[in-house]
């Protein structure tokens, strides 16, 4: 019997307010957050444009006592997503925007879109730089940053070039998720990411046509050498149950995915703004997954979140922000959602309230924090303006 329980979700508290007028997309948006060593906490958030080229810098803060924040300075280390057993960190992937090339006419794409789009196999690209992916490793005791070269060991891996003379390199494939789909599970790292892609269980190159070519799709793949070597494990795509026409249907993607209590996999999919989240379970270590059932009428960039108290919290939304939990060990029933309401809401729910990117760091057994977006938080002098907020969930049982 599943545990009854409600959340308690505090009142926004701020990390870092924009300048009045700095209000363009992808300014001061798009936030993570992680523990530091020292016990404290570190927020951070990307100012740039948001595009394919990925022309941003990121924005950092952090926090001793969960109350104040400062600037990041060099003496403060950031746990890291998996720590090896000879004590250094995998710290995700590369990042590398589209970039120009010269060897654009020397392949014939598997498909080509309408507007000039092109995707490879991989392996048919013979210069290996935009087909590598490279992972970043930290020292455990000194702190250096050392970049390495990834094995990729996928089936019909794509690789992609959105103009006629552009590459959308694979390490950006990889780097895109790692703030939500990494999850290790003793020695093994598990990883779920998406791309438009191909069918990595076919047989032959034929099968690895999807029929919905145009819709993005989620890959897993794992390793079990921190990082040095991935491998293809199972894939989660659109078939035409799922399948929208509409022009805003992207397919799955942004994944996020979590290690239930009852030993399962869960993950959490975008299918578009104003368009459904879908859920999917996997009870075999992310080998096969259960058919994807709508989770919600919209979620872009879902977060899922398993905290000890044996409560898991799901954290989305666009064009209104919702915060949901279950006890569930499976994952399978979920309470009704709660609408978070921003500066500028209105009871209706509007694209430019926030760019409801989301992030979920637990804190205690039943607790977490959860950093988000505001465009119209108001600053000391009453002017609404780009802020990075976070507020603290807290589970009370009921029983």
């Amino acid at each position: 019997m599943n545990k009854k329980f409600h959340l308690e979700i505090s009142e926004p508290m701020l990390i870092y307010q924009g300048q009045p007028g700095d209000d363009r997309w992808g300014r001061n948006q798009f936030p993570l957050m992680m523990k530091t060593e020292a016990g404290g906490y570190y927020a951070a958030w990307e100012y740039g444009t948001d595009t394919i080229y990925y022309e941003s810098v990121l924005r950092e803060a952090v926090s001793d006592d969960g109350v104040s924040w400062r600037s990041k300075n060099e003496n403060d280390k950031i746990v890291y997503y998996h720590k090896s057993k000879d004590g250094n960190y995998f710290a995700g992937f590369l990042r590398k925007g589209t970039h120009k090339i010269d060897y654009h006419t020397k392949y014939t794409p598997i498909l080509e879109g309408k507007n000039g789009g092109k995707r490879f196999f991989a392996n048919q690209i013979e210069e290996s730089d935009d087909k590598e992916v490279y992972g970043i490793e930290i020292d455990g005791k000194t702190g250096e940053e050392r970049i390495f070269t990834c094995k990729i060991n996928w089936p019909y891996m794509a690789l992609g070039m959105p103009t006629s003379d552009e590459v959308y390199p694979a390490t950006m494939v990889f780097a895109l998720s790692q703030r939500s789909g990494i999850i290790s599970v003793g020695d093994r790292m598990y990883y779920c990411l998406y791309t438009h892609g191909f069918n990595s269980d076919a047989t032959c190159d034929e099968d690895a046509i999807l029929p919905y070519p145009n819709c993005g799709g989620v890959y897993v793949l794992y390793s079990d050498d921190c990082g040095h070597t991935w491998n293809y494990l199972s894939e989660v795509l659109v078939d035409d149950s799922s399948f929208n026409a509409d022009a805003g249907f992207e397919g799955f993607v942004e994944p996020s995915m979590c290690l239930m209590p009852d030993g399962s996999f869960v993950m959490l999919i975008r299918t578009g703004c104003n368009h459904p989240s879908y859920i999917t379970r996997s009870a075999d270590n992310c080998k096969s997954w259960s058919k994807p059932e709508i989770f919600d009428d919209i979620g872009v960039l879902p977060q899922i979140l398993a905290l000890n108290c044996g409560v898991t919290i799901a954290s989305y939304g666009r064009p209104v922000f919702k915060v949901r939990g279950t006890s569930d060990p499976a994952g399978l029933e979920w309470e009704e959602p709660i609408v978070i309401p921003l500066s500028g809401y209105d009871g209706h729910g509007d694209v430019r309230e926030s760019c409801y990117y989301t992030d979920l760091l637990p804190i205690s057994d039943t607790e977490a924090f959860l950093i988000h977006s505001d465009f119209h938080y108001k600053n000391p002098d009453g002017i609404g303006v780009k802020s990075i907020l976070y507020r603290k969930i807290k589970v009370i049982f009921d029983e």
